[in-house]
C-alpha cells in the first residue's frame, strides 16, 4: 500500500511499521525550540502523513526530557502544531536502573495530574519497563502503575 509520499512508504523513523495501519509513531522528544519538531518531524512531514498516525510515544527520559515538572511535555503540545495532548503519550522511566531521568514518585504523580487537569485530552502515560517498576505505596511493578492511573484521576 502506498502513502501520501507517493508508492514508497513512510520514512520508517515516522511510522512503527507501514502496512495500512494507524500507529504509533517511535521518537524521542530531544527538549528544543517548538520550530524544530519532534525528533526532527517538521509541519511538512505531518501534512504529508501526519493524519494516519494516531499518537506518537514521546520519550521524556535518557536525556530527551523529564517529567519531573511540565515543561517538557508542555514544550510539546504547546506549538500550536499537530501535536495535541491526545497525540503525545508521555514516556517515563520506572526505574533508575533502566536510565537516566527517573523522577520520583511523588513528583511524577504531580506533574501526571498537572498534565492531566491542564489537557482534557491528556494522551497518558507509558513507563519502560513494566517487569523492573519501582513499587509505589505496594508490592510489585502494579503498584507503579496504579500510582500513575491514581494521578490522572
Amino acid at each position: 500500500m502506498g502513502s501520501a509520499l507517493g508508492n514508497a512508504p513512510p520514512p520508517r523513523s515516522l511510522l512503527a511499521q507501514w502496512n495500512g495501519r494507524r500507529e504509533s509513531a517511535p521518537g524521542r522528544l530531544a527538549p528544543r525550540p517548538c520550530d524544530q519538531g519532534f525528533n526532527g518531524h517538521h509541519s511538512a512531514d505531518q501534512s504529508q502523513v501526519g493524519s494516519q498516525i494516531d499518537w506518537y510515544n514521546a520519550q521524556f527520559y535518557c536525556g530527551w526530557g523529564s517529567l519531573a515538572t511540565t515543561n517538557d511535555y508542555n514544550s510539546v503540545v504547546h506549538t500550536g502544531g499537530p501535536f495535541t495532548g491526545s497525540r503525545v503519550v508521555a514516556g517515563t522511566v520506572t526505574n533508575p536502573a533502566n536510565c537516566s531521568g527517573y523522577v520520583q514518585p511523588t513528583t511524577l504523580a504531580s506533574t501526571i495530574s498537572s498534565l492531566a487537569s491542564q489537557h482534557a485530552d491528556f494522551g497518558g502515560v507509558a513507563g519502560w519497563e513494566y517487569f523492573n517498576s519501582i513499587a509505589v505505596g505496594g508490592t510489585g511493578p502494579q503498584s507503579w502503575y496504579q500510582n500513575v492511573k491514581n494521578a490522572m484521576g
